[in-house]
């Protein structure tokens, strides 16, 4: 890590960002036929579960959250603390947060919709689970109490915070001296900054296997080519803010490879054995140039 980026480099480059999704759970344990089965079988090591919201707009609900801690993880930021919050350079800023609004309000869409049709999805799983069904698995439509107790499982909020500012990260100890506080708070830094770094170095190890076992795979997608690596290669571009030097080498020779390879001739049946195996033995060059295990 360069020994002149500071904290207040950080920190004017980039702040912290946790988006906090949550739905009810599509998993409810059924007391009553799990202690029937344990009879039945003589064991307490069995459950029976059941999904009370299967078919409903809830699983669409649940589908956006995944996507987005997916495009939040491999597209914007890179990896801060055990608590959700990630790091998010400014210049994804923008785009980031044109995202999320959208998806906010998609989610909001969806759980309104849910709201409306929840008589209606109550008589359809009444129906569908027959003797499994439970009202009490089920908040009561009849009571506003009930409603949004129940509502309130949903959720999507955006939380963001700045990176303080306290002295280097990395000192020069011939022109600065930090007392013991800061030398702490700029190792805590550190390490964090370095645990970005390697995730994304991790990320272009796994594109790097995965062209490296192209030739071994029954059916192509394009994500095995091209879009995985591009976007790899843009968030390396806006996330790497201490131009740590293994992961810029490493960008470089996933960006040739890209360039350099026929990627369009993977998925065709007919043609792409040829560039399956030439994309694998680029991988397989840069890999052993990285020590990069198979």
């Amino acid at each position: 890590m360069d020994k002149e980026f500071d904290t207040r480099t950080l920190a004017s480059s980039a702040y912290l960002i946790h988006v906090e999704m949550k739905a009810p759970s599509n998993t409810k344990r059924d007391r009553r036929k799990t202690e029937e089965v344990q009879r039945q079988e003589d064991t307490k090591h069995v459950r029976v579960n059941k999904t009370p919201w299967a078919g409903t707009i809830l699983k669409d609900i649940i589908s956006l959250h995944s996507k987005v801690r997916r495009k939040l993880t491999t597209t914007y930021t890179t990896p801060w603390d055990n608590l959700g919050y990630r790091l998010l350079p400014m210049t994804n800023e923008d785009d980031c947060m044109q995202y999320l609004n959208e998806q906010e309000k998609k989610h909001n869409e969806l759980v309104e919709k849910f709201r409306k049709e929840l008589p209606k999805v109550l008589e359809k799983q009444k129906k569908k689970l027959g003797s499994l069904f439970d009202p009490n698995d089920y908040p009561d439509i009849n009571s506003e109490w009930a409603m949004d107790k129940f509502m309130y499982k949903f959720g999507f909020e955006i939380f963001t915070q700045k990176l303080p500012e306290s002295g280097h990260v990395i000192v020069d100890t011939e022109t600065k001296v930090l007392n013991e506080k800061d030398k702490r708070f700029a190792k805590t830094l550190e390490k964090r900054l370095k645990t970005g770094i390697e995730a994304m170095l991790l990320e272009g190890h796994e594109i790097l296997r995965q062209w490296h076992k192209v030739p071994n795979k029954e059916r192509m997608y394009k994500t095995t080519g091209r879009e995985n690596a591009e976007t790899w290669i843009k968030k390396v571009d806006s996330c790497n803010l201490s131009n740590d030097p293994r992961l810029n080498s490493l960008k470089k020779d996933v960006k040739e490879i890209v360039g350099h390879v026929d990627m369009k001739r993977l998925c065709d049946d007919m043609v792409g054995d040829e560039a399956r195996l030439e994309l694998s033995d680029q991988a397989k060059k840069v890999m052993d140039k990285f020590n990069i295990d198979i």
